[in-house]
């Protein structure tokens, strides 16, 4: 069954010994099927991959000729600030680790012996690429929240308009209907009136009433 890209995990593995990139993406593709790993034996490759696709999350060395992975890092924090990268290096030292912190390192991983490295290098993965996914869904989260509560105070101010817009018509039409009713009533007594002052009669006497 093929994964879904929300459920694939691409990796990018930058390490100018061949072997160990091969090695490296056996044994994470074999911890995890949802990993899906690409190699590099250069920064420079690296940074070719990312303008192509960037990938979920980045392992490199340190220790390489030309860009080393701190200067790839920086280079790739210019474009990508929270793209997962991880330092994974047989140069241990706490300079290095403190120089990667600096420069916006995810994870510090020192290469050791035996296939447990890789165990717990696909656990970082893991974690890495699951705090950036929630992040990205917290902040979608966040602005349909915010557009809803934009769109909910509009359509109040609309509702609003219509219910004055209603009540100017209603307003207008009761005026009418008064008119009417008192023009109506001042034709009516005009009429009485006229029909009272024409009734008079003629007593016995020649007088008139």
């Amino acid at each position: 069954m093929r994964l879904s890209a929300q459920q694939e995990i691409q990796i990018l593995h930058v390490d100018d010994e061949p072997s160990m990139t091969d090695l490296t993406a056996t044994f994470l593709e074999r911890e995890d099927d949802q990993f899906s790993v690409e190699t590099a034996t250069s920064a420079d490759e690296g940074l070719q991959h990312l303008g192509d696709r960037p990938p979920d999350c980045i392992v490199s060395d340190y220790n390489m000729p030309g860009m080393d992975g701190l200067e790839f890092l920086q280079a790739v924090r210019d474009d990508y600030p929270d793209l997962p990268f991880i330092l994974f290096t047989g140069k241990g030292s706490e300079e290095v680790a403190s120089d990667a912190i600096s420069a916006g390192v995810t994870d510090y991983l020192q290469k050791k012996s035996g296939t447990e490295q890789y165990e717990l290098l696909a656990n970082r993965i893991r974690n890495a690429v699951d705090a950036r996914r929630e992040a990205k869904r917290a902040d979608r989260q966040e602005q349909l929240m915010r557009l809803t509560e934009f769109a909910g105070d509009t359509g109040g101010f609309e509702l609003d308009v219509e219910r004055r817009k209603r009540s100017n018509s209603t307003t207008r039409t009761t005026s009418r209907t008064f008119e009417k009713r008192s023009t109506g009533h001042s034709r009516l007594a005009n009429r009485r009136g006229a029909r009272g002052g024409s009734r008079r009669v003629t007593t016995t006497n020649g007088s008139w009433m």
